[in-house]
Order: C-alpha cells, then structure tokens, then sequence
C-alpha cells in the first residue's frame, strides 16, 4: 500500500477532533480538491483528499448538504479510479450522480471514452433500506435526515447528537457497518411486549382451567353426570392445562431472549 494510502486510513480511523468544522471549511476543501484534480496535479489532489478524509469530514459538526455530499461522491470517484479501483469508483459516481444531476462529470474531469462517463450516464435511482432508530439525536445520509441508507452505493453518513451537533461523519461503502450508536431497541421491546402477553395468557388459561377442574369434580359427583360429560369436561380441563403451560413457556423464552439481545 503506497505511503499516502497508509497515512489516509490511519487518519480516517484514528483522528481526534479539536474543534467541530462548519460547511464553509468543507467546500474549501472541496474547492482545492477538485482544482488540484482539474490540474492534474496528482501530487496535491492526494494530499487533499488525505486531509478531507482523515481531518476535515470526520470533524464536521454541521449537517453535510445534498450538494457537498454529491461533490464528495465525485471526489471519491476520482480516488478510487486513481487507485485503480474501477468497482468503486463506479458505485461513488452513482451515489453523486443521484444525489446531483446537475453535477458535471465532462470532458475536464475525464476523457470521453472513460469507464467512469458510462457508468455517470448509467447511473440509475438509488434504492434505500431502513437503519435503526437512534434513541437519542438522529442520523442523516448525504445530507438528509432520517433512517433511510442509500442500497448498492456509497454514503456519508452523520450521528447528531441532542443539539443538532454531528458527533460521528463517516463515509461508508454499500456494504460497511453503521458507527456505533444507541438504537431504539425495537428487538428487545417486541420480545419484551411478547413475554408480558404470554404471561397474562397464561394466567388467564390456568384460571380457566382450574375453574374447569373444579366443574369437573362438581359433575364427577353428581350421579346424573354422564360419562361422555365427564370425558368432555376432562378434555377442557386438560387443553386449558396444556395451553397455560405453553404459554409459561413462551413468557419465559422471550423473556430470556429480552435479556440476550439488550438494546437491539
């Protein structure tokens, strides 16, 4: 791995932020970024996109517009392709090609027989998929708030916390995990809710079926009571037993996997 590529992954990753940036420090940096790239001048387009990767987006405490997002998109499509990683590239022209159609990708940035002009006029609508709901704060992709990931791209995703301030901004692929936040635990409150109603059936069927019990001893003692009553009455007794144990069980397995699973 060359030395620049090296030092832009360890920064991605370990970067400590002093102070939170603002959006007019990310379109400066985007400004130098692409005009290194319009004068081919590899040298300094790598030192950039160093330092957007590892210092100024993993720093941004405002929201990230559409309109950046899709300016990060190309830039990272242009990285990538000078990696020589067509796959990606391709995927990150497609993720700024949705977000910004007015987004130019001519004859200054590429040649025109460039794989990255055909997958720019390939490109199609971005499906999306629902993340987890975070408990407190709220998330944003590419700039717009809310659960909804972009499918089969590329995404800048930012963690706000309670004031509105970005805590986390990472750039993921289609297939990266999210960054670690608190998440609405919709897995652990469904079992929960789960438990709690398996629990009050199963009082309600051991009520009912010792109520069936006790008719049964009140027919068994009646001389009048026939045997196909009794077999009825037994059954009842016997199923209304069965279902209140099934249902203890059922509390107890979704109890227990209430417990497992935390807050998921």
């Amino acid at each position: 791995m060359p030395a620049w590529l090296l030092l832009l992954t360890v920064r991605a990753n370990a970067v400590e932020c002093v102070a939170n940036l603002d959006r007019d420090a990310l379109e400066g940096r985007l400004d130098a970024a692409e005009q290194a790239w319009l004068d081919l001048d590899t040298t300094a387009f790598r030192a950039d996109m160093n330092d957007l990767a590892g210092l100024v987006v993993p720093c941004m405490g405002d929201l990230v517009p559409a309109e950046l997002s899709a300016r990060w998109h190309r830039l990272m499509a242009l990285h990538y392709d000078d990696l020589g990683d067509a796959a990606r590239a391709d995927a990150s022209i497609a993720a700024a090609r949705a977000l910004d159609p007015s987004l130019t990708l001519d004859d200054q940035w590429v040649g025109a027989d460039h794989h990255l002009r055909a997958a720019w006029s390939a490109a199609a609508e971005t499906g999306t998929r629902k993340v987890p709901e975070p408990s407190t704060g709220s998330l944003a992709f590419d700039g717009t708030l809310g659960r909804l990931r972009p499918d089969r791209v590329p995404s800048l995703v930012q963690v706000f916390d309670e004031s509105g301030t970005a805590r986390t901004t990472m750039y993921l692929g289609p297939d990266d995990p999210l960054p670690p936040y608190d998440a609405v635990p919709r897995t652990r409150n469904a079992l929960i809710v789960a438990s709690v109603g398996s629990a009050v059936l199963a009082g309600v069927s051991y009520g009912l079926a010792s109520a069936a019990q006790s008719r049964l001893f009140t027919l068994a003692d009646d001389p009048a009571t026939s045997a196909d009553a009794l077999r009825a009455q037994r059954m009842q007794a016997d199923l209304l037993t069965i279902g209140a144990t099934v249902f203890v069980g059922s509390a107890a397995g979704t109890g227990a996997g209430a417990v497992l699973v935390g807050r998921r």
